[in-house]
C-alpha cells in the first residue's frame, strides 16, 4: 500500500493509527469498500497515509472514485490531527538526457492544454508543477493524474537506462496512461512488434496507443539491447544458414532483402520488433514490412528460442548431422566413398565440392558459391539439383555420422581381412547371378 513517510511520523499514536475503518467514525461508501480492499485499507491510519496518485493507478478507480477517496483521506487526516502533503512524482528534477527531447507522446486529454501552454518537450512537461494546476479552470483530478504518469513516465525512460524489450508495459507506463488492460500485459517487444489494431482499440485509445507505440520504438532505436539468446555465446556470430535455421522461404526472403545475416542478427530483431535498414540505416518495424507477418515471426522467435535451448550441434542433428561425427572434412568423399547418385556427383562436380566438408556445408546452407563471382547461390535453384537432391544428401551424410566410416564402408561384418570375407562382402551388394558370374569368372585365379 503506498504510504507517504511524512505522515507516519504524525501518526504517533499507535491505537487511534490502528482504529478500525468501522469504530473511526469516518463513513465509507459502498461504492468505495472493493478499492480499499484492494489497497489493504483496514485502519483509519492505513486510509489517512495513502497517496492519492498512486490510488489513481488502481484499476477500477476513476476520476469519480479517486475524488470520493480523496475526501475519505482528507477526513480520516483530519480524524488523526495530521496535514496532508501533495504527493510529488516519483522525480522532481528533469532528466537531464531528456530535456530537451521532443514530446512524442501526449494523451488525448491534455492534447489541449499542452498545445494552449507550449508544452513540447520533455523539460517543459516537468516545469509544471501539478500542485499548482488543482486550481486552474481545466485541469481536474483525471487530468492531473495523467500529468504525473506522463512526468513519470519520461523519467524512467530517459533516466532508467537501457529498455528491457521482454518487460510489460504496465510496469513502465502508469495504469491511468494505459488505454487498455491488454496493453498493459504485453511485453515491450509485443507491443513495438504489432499493431495497434490488435489490442482491439478505436478513437481516441487507438491515437494514444500508436503514440505511445511510436515512443517506445524511438526509445528502443537509441539504445539498442543486448542479444538476449545469444549474448555470450560463440553462436552469435554464425552465419544464420551455417546452423541452419529452419524457416519458411517468406521468412528467408525477408532475411536476405534486409541483409540479417548472423544469428546476432535476427535475435535482436526477434527480441526488439525492428531492425536497421540496410540502405539509409533507419531503424524500421518488423511486422510492418510487406511479406512477413505474425505467423512467420513468431515461427522465427519459436526457431531462435530452440536452437538457445538444444545447442547448435543438437539442432544440426535434428536437420543434417553432428559435423564432428564425420570424417575429416578435408577428406575427398569418393575416398568414403559417399553413396551418391549420378546426377548428385554431376552437380558436386560442376560446383567444385570435392570434400566432406564441402558436402556438409551444402547439405546445411544448401547454397553453393557462383564459379564466376563467388557469391552464394540457391543449391535448389540451379539446374539438376532439387530439394528431393538435398535430402538424399543429409540421409547419407546422417548414415555416414551414425556409423561411423568403416561402418559405413563395409556394413555390420566389417573390413574383411580375407578372400572369403571379401567375397561375402561383396555378395550383399551384388544380385544373385551376377555375385554367380563373379565366381565363376574368379575360379580360375
Amino acid at each position: 500500500m503506498p504510504v507517504h513517510s511524512s505522515l507516519m511520523t504524525g501518526l504517533n499514536n499507535k491505537m487511534i493509527y490502528e482504529t478500525p475503518l468501522a469504530e473511526s467514525g469516518v463513513e465509507i461508501p459502498e461504492l468505495l469498500r472493493p478499492p480499499l480492499e484492494r489497497l489493504g485499507v483496514e485502519s483509519i491510519g492505513q486510509l489517512a497515509s495513502l497517496d492519492e496518485y498512486d490510488v489513481a493507478k488502481v484499476y477500477g478507480v476513476g476520476v469519480r472514485k479517486l475524488g470520493l477517496i480523496k475526501e475519505l483521506i482528507r477526513q480520516a487526516q483530519h480524524t488523526l490531527g495530521v496535514t496532508s502533503e501533495t504527493p510529488t512524482p516519483i522525480m522532481e528534477q528533469v532528466p537531464v538526457k531528456g530535456h530537451d527531447a521532443p514530446m512524442l507522446f501526449v494523451p488525448s486529454l491534455l492534447t489541449r492544454q499542452f498545445e494552449r501552454d507550449g508544452i513540447r518537450t520533455v523539460g517543459q512537461l516537468h516545469s509544471l508543477q501539478h500542485r499548482k494546476l488543482e486550481n486552474v479552470a481545466g485541469w481536474g483530478d483525471g487530468k492531473i493524474a495523467l500529468l504525473i504518469g506522463l512526468q513519470n513516465l519520461c523519467v524512467r525512460l530517459y533516466e532508467g537506462g537501457q529498455l528491457d524489450p521482454e518487460i510489460l508495459v504496465s510496469t513502465i507506463v502508469d495504469q491511468c496512461l494505459l488505454p487498455n488492460e491488454t496493453v498493459g500485459q504485453a511485453t515491450v517487444s509485443e507491443f513495438v512488434g504489432s499493431t495497434v489494431a490488435a489490442f482491439g482499440l478505436t478513437g481516441a485509445a487507438q491515437t494514444d496507443a500508436e503514440a505511445l507505440r511510436q515512443l517506445f520504438f524511438g526509445f528502443a532505436n537509441s539504445t539498442p539491447p543486448t542479444n538476449r539468446r545469444f549474448a555470450s555465446s560463440e553462436i552469435s556470430a554464425i552465419d544464420w544458414r551455417d546452423v541452419p535455421l529452419q524457416i519458411n522461404t517468406r521468412a528467408e526472403s525477408f532475411l536476405d532483402r534486409f541483409n540479417l545475416v548472423t544469428v546476432a542478427d535476427i535475435d535482436q530483431m526477434a527480441t526488439t520488433g525492428v531492425f536497421p535498414d540496410p540502405d539509409t540505416g533507419q531503424s524500421l518495424l518488423v511486422l510492418e514490412q510487406d511479406k512477413f507477418g505474425k505467423g512467420s515471426f513468431q515461427k522465427l522467435k519459436a526457431e531462435l528460442d530452440k536452437l538457445a535451448r538444444r545447442g547448435i550441434d543438437d539442432y544440426r542433428a535434428e536437420i543434417v548431422c553432428s559435423q564432428d561425427k564425420l570424417p575429416s572434412a578435408e577428406m575427398p568423399w569418393r575416398d568414403v566413398p559417399v553413396a551418391l547418385s549420378a546426377r548428385i556427383a554431376n552437380f558436386l562436380d560442376a560446383y567444385d565440392l570435392t570434400t566432406i566438408g564441402d558436402l556438409f556445408q551444402l547439405a546445411v546452407r544448401v547454397q553453393v558459391r557462383c564459379p564466376v563471382t563467388g557469391n552464394w547461390l540457391s543449391a535448389i535453384k540451379q539446374k539438376n539439383f532439387s530439394n528431393q537432391s538435398i535430402s538424399d544428401l543429409r540421409t547419407e551424410l546422417r548414415e555416414l555420422a551414425s556409423k561411423g566410416l568403416e561402418g559405413y564402408r563395409y556394413g555390420a561384418m566389417g573390413k574383411p581381412t580375407t578372400a572369403t570375407e571379401l567375397c561375402e562382402a561383396v555378395g550383399e551388394f551384388l544380385k544373385e547371378r551376377d555375385f554367380a558370374v563373379l565366381r565363376l569368372r574368379c575360379s580360375d585365379l
